[in-house]
């Protein structure tokens, strides 16, 4: 699967340094999910606007017993933000949805 910008929410698989996304998005939720179970210690999920500020991330550490500890995969923004433009700039594992208030209209990078 490619990444996918034309829906809300928009679902990301893989990471990249480029701008994926160039327009103002409002979000209201980030998650991060491994469908393949095989995050592991050390794993890690990054969001960026399009300046590369930081506006999300999550690392996997494990646990005493060898268990990894998972993020909280879910993370619901309240009140919600604006960005202008998302990098994915770390992504080992898994899929990130961004979720926003509506439907945005999405203008590709590469647009």
């Amino acid at each position: 699967m490619s990444n996918l910008i034309d829906q809300n929410p928009l679902i990301f698989d893989t990471a990249a340094a480029t701008v994926a996304v160039s327009s103002y998005l409002t979000i209201t939720n980030i998650r991060w999910v491994d469908y393949n179970n095989d995050i592991a210690d050390g794993d890690q999920a990054v969001v960026k606007d399009s300046a590369g500020k930081v506006i999300w991330e999550a690392r996997i550490t494990a646990t005493g017993t060898g268990v990894p500890t998972y993020p909280q995969d879910y993370t619901d923004f309240v009140p919600s933000f604006q960005v202008k433009g998302l990098i994915i700039s770390t992504l080992t594992h898994g899929k990130i949805y961004v979720y926003c208030d509506q439907k945005a209209t999405v203008i590709p990078a590469s647009a």
